[in-house]
């Protein structure tokens, strides 16, 4: 090792090509995907879900986001079957493709 930061290594190749390669939202996801975030999250803002969402229904995949208002991510939950669980809010996102989810 010569003392670069990971960071400095990643912008480099081979690694900036794996590394943009599994960058999420640039590839279809080939299931359907429900993703839940929390507007209370301090890690890992609500909007970056729904802007990965965006991305992902723009092209055709079939997505559906549950906002959440648990105060982290460790709290955020959805029910064994994929569905958001009780009284969560959860609703379909906008999706200028037309699709409308599940």
């Amino acid at each position: 090792m010569d003392g670069r930061p990971l960071t400095e290594r990643l912008q480099r190749a081979p690694w900036n090509a794996i590394v943009a390669d599994q960058q999420l939202g640039k590839r279809k996801p080939t299931a359907p995907v429900l993703l839940s975030r929390s507007a209370l999250d301090d890690v890992v803002p609500q909007q970056v879900g729904k802007n990965l969402v965006a991305d992902w229904c723009r092209q055709g995949a079939r997505v559906r986001f549950a906002g959440r208002t648990a105060p982290s991510t460790c709290c955020s939950r959805t029910s064994i079957w994929g569905e958001p669980s009780a009284g969560t809010g959860s609703h379909d996102a906008p999706n200028p493709s037309g699709h409308t989810g599940y």
